[in-house]
């Protein structure tokens, strides 16, 4: 599998797939385990038992009268190698680190994307998990996926409202002499042929978007800084577009000027490093964060800058 890691030894629990029988009578048959698949620990899922010494998770799926344990046991699709780099795991919500480099959409030259894993993360439901949001291509970490029609709406309306609280680091060409900022300044579609390409505008400016974004500086070295970024807004390409406007475009950019050699390669240097999603009425939220990816981490150390420190430093930026 190209461009995913597999899952480092020990870090796997199981899920134990148990199958309860649909009799049309409204009662269950004692539940009975069709398989156990590998999976990683997922934050929030709580251990069930011991298999083997490692921690299991229960997930339960209705059978219909007539279809063998063994018939539901096959129809259930390999787990995706995507599984290992789960950030968070219920009932309703998958929280996934995706790697820099795959598309979440099939695009015109083809290739792998995202949509080529939903069905082998549905963990025992009877569909596939459906994306709440969406992260360029290149951009790394936290992305939000729902896994049943419920989930997915509350999912829709909490990033609509903007309630779903993101903060994405970055490393940028130059930085601003503040320490802290906003900006707030609409984005439109740089041409009609190239809808996903934007580019800030005046405002009031016919098809200009609101879009805002609050940043904060962490870190200053050689021609660089590295940026903790929160947007408020949720427009396509928005910190890319934003920090271009104000002259600090992110190391990696080829399209808005951050074009570089730098030891982590012409990579986009910008990560999804957490989000927190207040899900249950009565519960904690979803705080989910996602490690820098390695050609970030690459930089950063070339630069002399530790990558656990710029985590911290970011997750406590906006606070």
């Amino acid at each position: 599998m190209s461009g995913i890691d597999p899952p480092a030894a020990g870090s796997c629990g199981a899920v134990l797939i148990v199958s309860t029988t649909d009799t049309g009578q409204g009662a269950e048959a004692k539940p009975q385990i069709l398989h156990a698949d590998a999976r990683p620990h997922a934050h929030g899922a709580g251990p069930a038992g011991p298999l083997r010494g490692r921690p299991c998770y229960l997930e339960r799926i209705p059978t219909l009268s007539g279809c063998s344990m063994s018939q539901a046991a096959r129809s259930e699709p390999p787990v995706s190698p995507l599984a290992a780099r789960l950030l968070h795991r219920d009932g309703m919500v998958l929280v996934l680190d995706k790697p820099a480099g795959l598309p979440v959409h099939p695009g015109p030259k083809g290739g792998e994307t995202l949509h080529d894993h939903l069905n082998g993360l549905r963990f025992g439901l009877p569909r596939a998990p459906e994306l709440a949001h969406r992260l360029d291509k290149d951009t790394s970490g936290c992305l939000v996926l729902g896994r049943h029609g419920k989930a997915l709406a509350l999912l829709n309306r909490l990033f609509a409202e903007g309630q779903a609280d993101k903060t994405y680091v970055a490393v940028t060409r130059g930085a601003p002499a503040e320490e802290t900022g906003r900006i707030d300044q609409p984005l439109a579609k740089r041409s009609p042929h190239r809808g996903w390409w934007m580019q800030a505008v005046p405002k009031g400016t016919p098809g200009g978007l609101e879009a805002v974004t609050d940043w904060r500086v962490l870190a200053r070295t050689e021609g660089l800084a590295v940026m903790a970024l929160s947007p408020v807004t949720g427009r396509t390409h928005q910190l890319r577009a934003h920090l271009s406007h104000i002259g600090f475009p992110i190391l990696g950019d080829s399209i808005y000027g951050g074009a570089s050699r730098l030891p982590g390669g012409p990579m986009l240097h910008l990560h999804s490093r957490r989000i927190v999603l207040p899900v249950a009425k009565n519960g904690p939220a979803i705080d989910a964060r996602a490690p820098l990816p390695p050609h970030m981490v690459e930089t950063l150390t070339a630069l002399g800058l530790e990558s656990a420190a710029i985590e911290a430093a970011a997750d406590t930026a906006f606070d």
